[in-house]
């Protein structure tokens, strides 16, 4: 067994107990009875959290309104999530049938199967596992992935016929663990002490701790190929579908990717509303919904439901009544718009995206024009038509690559990572501080690839501050090792508050 990493213990997971009998229904679930200990994992989703049952170790999904902290001596157990509060944890158990699992308005709409994350079925369809490749083909995967600590996958040994290898990255290399199959009983082990059923058990364990590893689990590499159709029923079941008789179409706010953008009036709320009336974009267009259901964040715009029973379908999200923010500073201009408002968009802006990048989410279509308004100069990212998992690389049609605030390695050899995020976001503080001017003026999209490629950079708009387009040329670096982070920006804009406002 491999020597444990040096360094601090972390803290271990904090224990729940179950109030109620939860039976697993989908694969992922993890099943449990009144009473079982459980070690919560993963809050991410606020209904819907990751778990571990104590007594057998087994990892999956449960409902956060099932379970409560098991609390200190003398201290009384919190409620359950979105429970009414009773005096104990115990008369609530005893007095009341199990709420209802929460499944409306924050449910995830997937677009591939999952295990936690990523997957949870036949090995063939667990996305991290990638089959019969090389020692070196697996190298040249974590090289393209940014061989973070923590990037893993599994592959088939090639020199134990009917093992597998699990590779993980640490410190720029790549360390190969032979995953060996038990001849009794088919269980997998690392280490000749811990065994599991199969790959996902032993994946989701180490990525808990560390376990004689050189690294915990953290990001997969997932595998390329195609992505699984969304059926539409899906969203119903989830929670998401809107009755059409509901929504009432008011005047055309424009034209979106798959067809016009409505305002409209939904239970008494304005809302904007998408429509799709071919066939032809379909999947496009179910794909767009079904990230949307898995963000949530006061500077995303908020998807509210869709229509699907008959065409056109329809994505309904919250209404943003100024607008794109390019058609805002364009239409008011400098002398209506305070520098304070500017940065205010530029925080917000990045506020979104480290919420992005902290889900592992890649825009690849930042710009203001997807940027939209709101009545009180709430800023929100929209238009996530072309948004994909980090992990997910495919190609992007040659018309839907907006060259001007892609980043090169994007258009050069289709590389999307948050980084190219982060060059883009440098692109709309140049489009804020321009007030909505188009980036490289007066040069057609050949001029543009080409003059990055010899280092131009566009220079600092009138009046903008230093600190301002110093981020933004930090943001053009040409090595993406050198870009900063969403978090970084956000910290960096913080430290500008006191000179650019």
């Amino acid at each position: 067994m491999a020597a444990r990493p040096a360094g601090a213990t972390p803290l271990p997971p904090p224990r729940f107990v179950a109030l109620f009998d939860f039976d697993a229904t989908t694969t992922g679930d993890l099943g449990f009875k009144k009473g079982d200990t459980l070690l919560i994992i993963n809050k991410d989703d606020a209904n819907w959290w990751t778990a571990k049952a104590s007594a057998t170790g087994k990892v999956g999904t449960i409902p956060a309104n099932y379970v409560v902290p098991i609390p200190a001596e003398n201290e009384k157990p919190t409620p359950p999530v979105g429970s009414i509060p009773t005096p104990t944890a115990a008369t609530a158990a005893a007095a009341a049938p199990p709420p209802a699992a929460p499944v409306s308005k924050s449910t995830p709409v997937a677009s591939s199967p999952s295990a936690g994350e990523e997957g949870r079925e036949s090995n063939n369809k667990v996305r991290w596992f990638h089959g019969k490749i090389t020692r070196e083909e697996t190298e040249k995967l974590f090289e393209q992935h940014g061989s973070k600590d923590g990037l893993f996958l599994l592959r088939e040994s090639v020199n134990y016929p009917g093992d597998y290898t699990l590779c993980v990255c640490f410190e720029r290399g790549v360390q190969h663990y032979r995953v060996e199959k038990v001849a009794e009983g088919g269980k997998l082990t690392v280490d000749q002490e811990s065994y599991f059923d199969d790959m996902i058990h032993l994946v989701d364990h180490y990525r808990m701790e560390s376990d004689g590893l050189c690294t915990r689990l953290r990001q997969p590499i997932v595998k390329r190929g195609p992505q699984p159709k969304i059926d539409p029923k899906i969203f119903k079941k989830a929670g998401w579908e809107i009755q059409r008789s509901e929504v009432i179409l008011g005047n055309i706010l424009g034209s979106g990717n798959f067809g016009e953008v409505y305002e409209a009036t939904w239970r008494s709320q304005k809302v904007a509303v998408k429509t799709l009336k071919g066939e032809n974009a379909m999947e496009d267009f179910l794909a767009e919904a079904s990230v949307m259901t898995r963000l949530r964040h006061k500077n995303l715009v908020q998807l509210l439901g869709v229509c699907l029973d008959i065409t056109p379908i329809y994505i309904i999200t919250e209404f943003m009544s100024k607008g794109s923010l390019q058609d805002y500073l364009r239409s008011r201009g400098r002398r209506e718009i305070p520098m304070a408002t500017l940065f205010s968009f530029a925080q917000q802006v990045s506020s979104a995206m480290v919420y992005l990048e902290s889900r592992n989410f890649v825009h690849r279509d930042l710009a203001a024009r997807n940027v939209l308004v709101g009545d009180d100069n709430t800023a929100k990212v929209a238009d996530f038509g072309l948004a994909k998992n980090a992990n997910e690389q495919d190609v992007v049609e040659g018309g839907k690559i907006p060259i001007k605030w892609t980043a090169p390695e994007a258009l050069l050899n289709n590389t999307y990572t948050n980084k190219s995020d982060v060059w883009s976001f440098g692109v709309v503080l140049w489009e804020v501080y321009s007030f909505g001017r188009i980036p490289y003026p007066r040069m057609s999209h050949t001029e543009v690839v080409q003059e990055i490629k010899r280092g131009y950079r566009m220079e600092s708009p009138e009046g903008c501050p230093t600190a301002i387009y110093n981020i933004m040329l930090a943001c053009w670096q040409i090595e993406v090792d050198r870009r900063p982070s969403f978090r970084e920006i956000e910290t960096q804009l913080e430290k500008a508050a006191g000179t650019a406002m």
